[in-house]
């Protein structure tokens, strides 16, 4: 499970690369399709507390760090 959340945790960052609309559907919760730093915040976050978990797979952590980095890509 932890290598699907982190798969899904890099096609939210790359589709806000690519400034993409995308939604996501989890067991119990779906996230309509929009874009844009808060969306991108409710889909990691719902991606972090899926399963119970409380923290991002680490390859999702990397991603993250990676991204906070970027210009113009701050935490929201």
């Amino acid at each position: 499970m932890e290598q699907r959340l982190g798969e899904l945790t890099a096609r939210v960052l790359a589709a806000e690369e690519a400034q993409a609309t995308y939604g996501l559907r989890l067991p119990g919760q779906t996230l309509s399709i929009a874009s844009g730093g808060a969306h991108r915040h409710r889909a990691l976050e719902a991606l972090a507390l899926f399963g119970g978990e409380r923290v991002l797979p680490w390859s999702a952590q990397q991603l993250a760090v990676a991204e906070r980095g970027r210009p113009g890509r701050g935490a929201t």
